[in-house]
């Protein structure tokens, strides 16, 4: 899970998480002692991820450099943030906290999170190769519903009502994604993660539920199936 370089961010944020997921889990069953023992070596994995994730020189890049100069997908700036992978990475260092119980983990999600924050555009798009994007915006969304689920941090709430806000500005009357403007996918949205993004916060903002339903039939997509995908509590 460890990487060596910014192309492995993404693999590392997210399977990350996914093990961290998995050890909340299954830890209080009745294991074997020596499935027990694998689930330590989980952990002391998770450990070593985090300190690869928490390397600024992956993420921490001057904002400029976000918003001012032209990102070509032939040529992507080594290091540039794709935001939906530092969302990955906050919620993977968030149940790494909840793994170890130790408190660093929970400071370097907070630390991940409020470099998300800061860099949201004012319309409320998390920047995806130097832009807006509505398929990877959703996936942000998604991610950071999960871990606002676990922490219940109030800027954060804050930051995906007005994320999913511009999400709205993109979807047409008839539920059709429009992706004129992406920075990343500008064919063939990815419908579904869109619609669990506004299932997701159904219950914080009324409309979201129908919208995603809305979306789910213009796609052919089974909203039932798809809600199952939220891997945390959705209160």
């Amino acid at each position: 899970m460890e990487g060596k370089n910014h192309r492995d961010y993404s693999a590392t944020a997210f399977f990350s998480l996914a093990v961290a997921s998995s050890y909340l889990t299954i830890k209080n069953r009745n294991l074997s002692a020596e499935y027990k023992q694998n689930l330590n070596s989980w952990e002391s994995s998770l450990k070593r991820s985090n300190k690869f994730l928490m390397n600024e020189r992956y993420w921490n890049i001057p904002p400029q450099r976000i918003y001012r100069v032209p990102i070509l997908k032939e040529g992507v700036v080594p290091g540039y943030p794709f935001h939906n992978q530092i969302a990955g990475a906050a919620l993977a260092a968030h149940l790494t906290y909840l793994v170890t119980n130790d408190t660093k983990y929970l400071q370097d999600s907070e630390k991940l999170v409020e470099f998300l924050l800061k860099h949201q555009s004012p319309e409320g798009w998390y920047p995806e190769m130097g832009g807006p994007d509505c398929s990877y915006n959703a996936v942000s969304c998604f991610l950071l519903q999960q871990l606002y689920f676990q922490s219940n941090n109030p800027r954060l709430f804050e930051s995906i009502e007005k994320s999913l806000k511009w999400e709205t500005t993109k979807i047409l009357d008839d539920g059709t994604i429009d992706t004129s403007g992406n920075s990343r996918i500008t064919k063939n949205p990815d419908a579904r993660i869109v619609v669990l993004a506004f299932w997701n916060w159904r219950n914080y903002s009324p409309g979201y539920g129908e919208l995603s339903q809305k979306i789910a039939e213009r796609y052919n997509l089974d909203i039932t199936i798809l809600e199952k995908i939220s891997f945390l509590q959705n209160p």
